[in-house]
Parts: C-alpha cells; structure tokens; sequence
C-alpha cells in the first residue's frame, strides 16, 4: 500500500539539512527583494532546485503533464 502524498510525506522525502538552508535562502531572497518579480521566482526556483534533485519527486519546474497532475493532487 502506498502512503498518500501529502506535505509531511514529501517532507519525509527531502534532506532536511539541505531543505532548512534552502528555505533561509528563500526568505533571504524574499525579504531583500522590495519588488517580486520574473527575476525572484528564478532565485526561489535556484535554491529549490538542488534539494529537490535528491528528492527523487516529480519535478515542479517543467510543464510535464505527469508531475503536474502529481503535485495537484498532493494533499494539503
């Protein structure tokens, strides 16, 4: 049986070490960018990236049909 993806179990799935750093360099970018735009999602995008390349996940910056349809049915 396989568990339900939801945020906690993909949380699971992500190094936590390297997630806690990504997220400070989120809100890092975030809180010294007065103005949000193109330009701040990369940036987010940038730090993502190499946590979640270890995740094994579905990637989230692609347009592939497959992970879209995984990450919109992740449960909240």
């Amino acid at each position: 049986m396989t568990r339900a993806h939801t945020i906690p179990v993909i949380a699971d799935q992500l190094d936590h070490r390297a997630a806690t750093l990504a997220l400070a360099r989120i809100i890092t970018i975030l809180g010294a960018s007065p103005d949000w735009n193109a330009d701040t999602i990369d940036a987010v995008r940038d730090a993502i990236v190499p946590v979640h390349a270890a995740s094994g996940l579905p990637t989230f910056a692609d347009a592939d049909h497959r992970a879209v349809a995984f990450w919109h049915g992740v449960a909240q």
